[in-house]
Protein backbone atom coordinates (compact mmCIF):
# COMPACT_ATOMS: atom_id res chain seq x y z
CA UNK A 1 0.00 0.00 0.00
CA UNK A 2 1.57 3.00 -0.91
CA UNK A 3 -0.72 5.88 0.46
CA UNK A 4 -4.57 5.97 1.85
CA UNK A 5 -6.00 5.64 -1.45
CA UNK A 6 -7.59 1.93 -2.27
CA UNK A 7 -6.14 1.54 -5.56
CA UNK A 8 -3.30 3.03 -6.26
CA UNK A 9 -1.54 0.38 -8.99
CA UNK A 10 -0.23 2.15 -11.65
CA UNK A 11 1.12 5.53 -9.47
CA UNK A 12 4.42 4.56 -8.37
CA UNK A 13 7.04 7.24 -8.81
CA UNK A 14 7.63 8.10 -12.45
CA UNK A 15 8.86 11.62 -14.31
CA UNK A 16 5.43 12.29 -14.76
CA UNK A 17 4.18 12.45 -11.19
CA UNK A 18 7.48 13.00 -9.05
CA UNK A 19 10.25 15.03 -9.32
CA UNK A 20 12.71 15.91 -6.31
CA UNK A 21 12.44 19.53 -5.18
CA UNK A 22 15.77 21.33 -4.36
CA UNK A 23 16.14 25.28 -3.09
CA UNK A 24 17.24 25.96 -6.85
CA UNK A 25 13.82 24.34 -8.00
CA UNK A 26 11.65 26.30 -4.92
CA UNK A 27 13.37 29.38 -6.05
CA UNK A 28 12.56 29.61 -9.88
CA UNK A 29 9.21 28.16 -9.31
CA UNK A 30 8.86 30.86 -6.69
CA UNK A 31 9.64 33.27 -9.48
CA UNK A 32 6.90 32.21 -11.54
CA UNK A 33 4.18 31.66 -8.99
CA UNK A 34 4.67 34.52 -6.81
CA UNK A 35 6.88 37.02 -9.16
CA UNK A 36 6.02 39.83 -6.64
CA UNK A 37 6.00 38.77 -3.36
CA UNK A 38 8.54 39.72 -1.31
CA UNK A 39 12.05 37.70 -1.16
CA UNK A 40 14.85 39.76 0.42
CA UNK A 41 14.16 42.36 2.77
CA UNK A 42 17.75 44.56 4.30
CA UNK A 43 17.71 47.81 4.99
CA UNK A 44 16.03 49.89 2.52
CA UNK A 45 17.00 47.25 -0.07
CA UNK A 46 14.33 44.93 -1.10
CA UNK A 47 13.62 41.96 -4.01
CA UNK A 48 10.50 40.28 -4.59
CA UNK A 49 11.07 36.58 -5.93
CA UNK A 50 11.18 37.48 -9.84
CA UNK A 51 14.16 40.41 -8.92
CA UNK A 52 15.93 37.80 -6.32
CA UNK A 53 15.80 34.69 -8.91
CA UNK A 54 17.22 37.31 -12.10
CA UNK A 55 20.09 38.25 -9.53
CA UNK A 56 21.13 34.93 -8.72
CA UNK A 57 21.11 34.01 -12.17
CA UNK A 58 23.25 36.71 -13.01
CA UNK A 59 25.60 35.46 -10.30
CA UNK A 60 25.74 32.07 -11.76
CA UNK A 61 26.50 33.38 -15.24
CA UNK A 62 29.11 35.54 -14.57
CA UNK A 63 30.76 32.22 -12.51
CA UNK A 64 30.69 30.24 -15.07
CA UNK A 65 31.60 33.20 -17.38
CA UNK A 66 34.84 33.14 -15.28
CA UNK A 67 35.64 29.74 -16.01
CA UNK A 68 33.85 28.00 -13.34
CA UNK A 69 32.76 24.72 -13.70
CA UNK A 70 30.63 21.56 -12.11
CA UNK A 71 32.06 21.11 -8.70
CA UNK A 72 34.31 23.29 -8.11
CA UNK A 73 35.01 25.41 -5.10
CA UNK A 74 33.77 28.44 -4.33
CA UNK A 75 34.35 30.56 -0.78
CA UNK A 76 32.08 33.09 0.88
CA UNK A 77 34.16 35.59 3.50
CA UNK A 78 30.95 37.76 4.09
CA UNK A 79 28.71 39.00 6.65
CA UNK A 80 25.04 38.61 6.59
CA UNK A 81 24.50 40.95 3.37
CA UNK A 82 22.21 40.30 0.62
CA UNK A 83 25.62 38.86 -1.47
CA UNK A 84 25.61 35.95 1.28
CA UNK A 85 22.24 34.92 0.29
CA UNK A 86 22.76 35.27 -3.20
CA UNK A 87 25.78 33.07 -3.20
CA UNK A 88 23.79 30.61 -1.39
CA UNK A 89 21.75 30.00 -4.47
CA UNK A 90 24.00 32.02 -7.75
CA UNK A 91 26.57 29.20 -6.85
CA UNK A 92 24.57 25.77 -7.11
CA UNK A 93 23.18 27.03 -9.82
CA UNK A 94 26.67 27.90 -11.37
CA UNK A 95 27.01 23.77 -10.53
CA UNK A 96 29.91 24.66 -7.93
CA UNK A 97 30.00 24.34 -4.56
CA UNK A 98 29.76 26.97 -1.74
CA UNK A 99 32.38 27.23 1.44
CA UNK A 100 31.40 29.99 3.68
CA UNK A 101 34.05 30.97 6.15
CA UNK A 102 33.33 32.29 9.49
CA UNK A 103 34.34 36.17 9.27
CA UNK A 104 35.76 35.97 12.74
CA UNK A 105 38.63 32.94 12.17
CA UNK A 106 41.85 34.29 12.15
CA UNK A 107 44.84 34.14 9.37
CA UNK A 108 45.88 30.84 9.22
CA UNK A 109 42.38 28.99 9.89
CA UNK A 110 40.83 30.96 7.06
CA UNK A 111 44.06 29.95 4.93
CA UNK A 112 44.34 26.22 5.49
CA UNK A 113 40.41 25.77 4.77
CA UNK A 114 40.95 27.60 1.38
CA UNK A 115 43.59 24.84 1.10
CA UNK A 116 41.65 21.90 1.64
CA UNK A 117 38.41 23.32 0.53
CA UNK A 118 40.54 23.93 -2.91
CA UNK A 119 38.56 27.18 -3.45
CA UNK A 120 38.85 28.19 -7.09
CA UNK A 121 37.37 31.67 -6.11
CA UNK A 122 36.98 33.09 -2.82
CA UNK A 123 33.98 36.10 -2.60
CA UNK A 124 35.16 38.83 -0.28
CA UNK A 125 33.35 41.38 1.33
CA UNK A 126 35.33 45.17 1.53
CA UNK A 127 36.19 45.09 5.32
CA UNK A 128 37.33 41.38 4.92
CA UNK A 129 39.48 41.84 2.25
CA UNK A 130 42.80 42.34 4.61
CA UNK A 131 42.09 38.91 6.12
CA UNK A 132 41.19 37.30 2.60
CA UNK A 133 44.57 38.61 0.89
CA UNK A 134 46.85 37.41 3.93
CA UNK A 135 45.02 34.74 4.17
CA UNK A 136 45.61 33.49 0.38
CA UNK A 137 49.70 34.20 0.40
CA UNK A 138 50.21 31.45 2.96
CA UNK A 139 47.96 29.14 0.82
CA UNK A 140 50.39 26.08 -0.26
CA UNK A 141 49.26 27.18 -3.78
CA UNK A 142 48.23 29.90 -6.17
CA UNK A 143 45.44 30.26 -3.36
CA UNK A 144 42.05 31.19 -5.20
CA UNK A 145 40.76 34.16 -7.41
CA UNK A 146 40.06 37.25 -4.54
CA UNK A 147 36.84 38.73 -5.80
CA UNK A 148 35.91 41.80 -3.52
CA UNK A 149 31.92 41.83 -2.93
CA UNK A 150 31.02 45.66 -2.44
CA UNK A 151 27.94 46.46 -1.01
CA UNK A 152 25.56 49.37 -2.66
CA UNK A 153 25.51 52.88 -0.31
CA UNK A 154 21.86 53.06 0.18
CA UNK A 155 21.12 49.50 1.99
CA UNK A 156 22.29 50.93 5.67
CA UNK A 157 19.31 52.02 7.93
CA UNK A 158 19.46 53.19 11.47
CA UNK A 159 21.25 50.73 13.67
CA UNK A 160 20.04 50.24 17.15
CA UNK A 161 22.89 50.93 19.72
CA UNK A 162 22.59 47.24 21.26
CA UNK A 163 24.08 45.82 18.19
CA UNK A 164 26.05 49.34 16.33
CA UNK A 165 29.84 47.84 15.72
CA UNK A 166 31.51 51.08 16.47
CA UNK A 167 29.24 53.04 18.37
CA UNK A 168 29.31 57.19 18.24
CA UNK A 169 31.68 59.01 20.13
CA UNK A 170 30.50 61.17 23.00
CA UNK A 171 33.19 64.08 23.09
CA UNK A 172 36.31 63.30 25.45
CA UNK A 173 35.88 59.37 25.44
CA UNK A 174 38.77 56.89 24.20
CA UNK A 175 39.66 53.59 24.30
CA UNK A 176 38.62 50.67 22.96
CA UNK A 177 35.31 49.62 21.10
CA UNK A 178 34.11 48.25 24.73
CA UNK A 179 35.28 51.26 26.58
CA UNK A 180 33.96 54.00 23.94
CA UNK A 181 30.26 52.11 24.61
CA UNK A 182 30.70 52.46 28.16
CA UNK A 183 32.24 55.52 28.28
CA UNK A 184 29.23 57.08 26.17
CA UNK A 185 26.35 55.28 28.47
CA UNK A 186 27.99 56.80 31.45
CA UNK A 187 28.48 60.55 29.61
CA UNK A 188 24.75 60.56 28.49
CA UNK A 189 23.73 59.42 32.32
CA UNK A 190 25.55 61.96 33.97
CA UNK A 191 24.78 64.92 31.20
CA UNK A 192 20.69 64.00 31.67
CA UNK A 193 21.53 63.85 35.55
CA UNK A 194 23.10 67.09 35.45
CA UNK A 195 20.62 68.89 33.20
CA UNK A 196 17.33 67.40 34.32
CA UNK A 197 14.49 69.22 36.66
CA UNK A 198 13.92 67.05 38.98
CA UNK A 199 11.90 69.04 40.97
CA UNK A 200 9.39 69.37 38.43
CA UNK A 201 7.39 66.56 39.22
CA UNK A 202 7.00 67.76 43.26
CA UNK A 203 6.08 71.25 41.64
CA UNK A 204 3.47 69.49 39.84
CA UNK A 205 1.96 67.40 42.36
CA UNK A 206 2.59 63.82 41.70
CA UNK A 207 2.36 61.71 44.17
CA UNK A 208 5.50 60.31 45.90
CA UNK A 209 7.23 57.55 44.69
CA UNK A 210 9.74 56.13 41.79
CA UNK A 211 8.65 58.18 38.69
CA UNK A 212 10.09 56.82 34.94
CA UNK A 213 10.55 58.62 32.01
CA UNK A 214 11.38 56.77 28.74
CA UNK A 215 13.16 58.52 26.15
CA UNK A 216 14.23 57.70 22.52
CA UNK A 217 16.40 59.33 20.05
CA UNK A 218 18.67 59.14 17.36
CA UNK A 219 22.44 60.09 17.01
CA UNK A 220 22.24 60.74 13.34
CA UNK A 221 24.45 60.17 10.49
CA UNK A 222 26.82 63.78 11.06
CA UNK A 223 26.78 62.84 15.20
CA UNK A 224 23.36 65.16 15.95
CA UNK A 225 20.81 64.17 18.08
CA UNK A 226 17.81 64.28 16.28
CA UNK A 227 13.72 62.84 16.69
CA UNK A 228 13.91 62.70 19.87
CA UNK A 229 10.65 61.46 21.52
CA UNK A 230 9.77 60.95 25.38
CA UNK A 231 7.31 59.19 27.64
CA UNK A 232 6.25 60.17 30.75
CA UNK A 233 3.79 60.75 33.40
CA UNK A 234 3.04 64.04 32.98
CA UNK A 235 3.67 66.03 29.87
CA UNK A 236 6.09 68.68 31.35
CA UNK A 237 8.44 65.97 32.21
CA UNK A 238 8.26 65.14 28.61
CA UNK A 239 8.81 68.07 27.40
CA UNK A 240 11.22 68.40 30.14
CA UNK A 241 13.23 64.74 29.06
CA UNK A 242 13.27 66.22 24.97
CA UNK A 243 14.43 69.29 26.16
CA UNK A 244 17.86 68.22 27.92
CA UNK A 245 18.44 65.54 26.19
CA UNK A 246 18.53 67.70 22.77
CA UNK A 247 21.40 69.75 24.77
CA UNK A 248 24.07 66.50 24.16
CA UNK A 249 26.95 67.47 22.74
CA UNK A 250 27.59 66.76 18.34
CA UNK A 251 29.66 63.25 18.70
CA UNK A 252 31.64 61.23 15.99
CA UNK A 253 28.87 59.50 14.43
CA UNK A 254 28.69 55.10 14.23
CA UNK A 255 29.67 52.85 12.06
CA UNK A 256 27.87 50.00 10.89
CA UNK A 257 30.61 47.75 8.06
CA UNK A 258 32.96 51.44 8.05
CA UNK A 259 29.93 53.55 7.10
CA UNK A 260 28.14 55.85 9.07
CA UNK A 261 24.65 55.61 10.13
CA UNK A 262 22.26 56.71 12.24
CA UNK A 263 21.87 55.09 15.63
CA UNK A 264 19.08 54.60 17.92
CA UNK A 265 19.02 55.17 20.86
CA UNK A 266 16.92 54.51 24.26
CA UNK A 267 17.08 56.20 27.52
CA UNK A 268 15.34 55.19 31.08
CA UNK A 269 15.07 57.90 33.26
CA UNK A 270 14.09 57.31 36.67
CA UNK A 271 13.87 59.79 39.75
CA UNK A 272 12.23 59.75 43.26
CA UNK A 273 9.13 61.88 44.23
CA UNK A 274 9.09 62.56 48.18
Amino acid sequence: MMGWMSNEQGLEKTKANYVPLTPLSHLKRASVAFPNRLALSYGTKKYNYLQYHKRVTLLASSLTARGINPGDVIATILPNIPAQVEAHFGIPAAGAVINTINTRLDVKTVSYILDHGGAKIVLVDTQFLSLAKQAKKMCKGLGPEIIEVEEEEDVMEDVPFAIIEDVPVFPGCKGSKAQLRACLQEKITKHVNRKFNADLASDLGLSPGVKRIFVVFKIDKTGNITDVMARAPHKRLQEEAIRVVNLLPKMTPGKQRGRPVGVKYSLPIAFKVE
